[in-house]
């Protein structure tokens, strides 16, 4: 197969899914269309960000969930994956200079709302978790470095936040 072969398969096989995803989740789709007045490609670019931040797929409907109550409450995703998403960052680790560069559109750290396109392909897990996602009160998600590959939540208590970093990210 040609390389344009390829991606027109694949371009068909991720529209198939995402339709079907949405069939199945229709209620679901519409209230959180209407809600937050995200576009399929809106939720297409939310899947991408949870794709990049999540290893396991029972976490990927709770951290669709954070972000959704940072979009509620007019919050910035402060997401890392997508503020290292960009040519000159691409797989650096986050930085705080990073972090400040406003010249940088998907930088979440300093533009409010979704970054201006999917930051990854998604996967099926991803889709359906922002279609689906888990109803949670939480606001920040930091992940463990003990083997689990799972992620410490917290509402919106900042300083809970701040000691799971302590715990789970903080050389000890």
């Amino acid at each position: 197969a040609t390389s344009k072969d390829v991606i027109k398969e694949a371009t068909r096989r991720f529209h198939d899914t995402w339709e079907a995803l949405k069939n199945k989740h229709r209620a679901g789709y519409e209230a959180l269309q209407k809600e937050l007045n995200l576009t399929d490609h809106d939720m297409v670019i939310l899947a991408s960000v949870v794709e990049k931040e999540a290893i396991r797929d029972d976490e990927r409907p709770l951290i669709a969930s954070v972000f959704y109550n940072r979009l509620r409450d007019k919050w910035r995703l402060d997401t890392d994956p997508s503020l290292v998403y960009h040519p000159d960052h691409y797989q650096k680790r986050p930085s705080p200079a990073l972090r400040r560069n406003r010249a940088n559109p998907y930088n979440t750290y300093q533009i409010r709302g979704l970054p201006p396109g999917p930051i990854s392909n998604p996967g099926r897990a991803s889709l359906e978790a922002v279609l689906t996602p888990a109803d949670t009160e939480y606001y920040f998600f930091v992940a463990k470095q003990d083997g689990s590959k799972g992620h410490a939540f917290t509402n919106k208590d900042l300083k809970q936040h701040k000691d799971n970093i302590r715990k789970h990210l903080k050389k000890k």
